[in-house]
């Protein structure tokens, strides 16, 4: 889940790290079909999308395969 209260004209690119996954698994991004590991999931994270409005979220909903 990502936050955005009031945009900033340079955005910082940041990055979230999921915890209790299983390494072993694929897991799919729901929204945009992209498929990561699990370990890639935990190790490394994923880029948080740049959001370009103030007050605007995201939720990102991952499927196990």
């Amino acid at each position: 889940m990502n936050f955005n209260i009031m945009s900033q004209a340079q955005p910082i690119f940041t990055k979230t790290k999921l915890y209790g996954l299983d390494p072993d698994l694929d897991y799919c991004d729901e929204s945009t079909g992209q498929i990561y590991g699990g370990d890639e999931l935990m190790e490394a994270g994923y880029y948080d999308s740049v959001m370009k409005r103030d007050f605007t979220s995201e939720v990102k909903y991952l499927i196990a395969l």
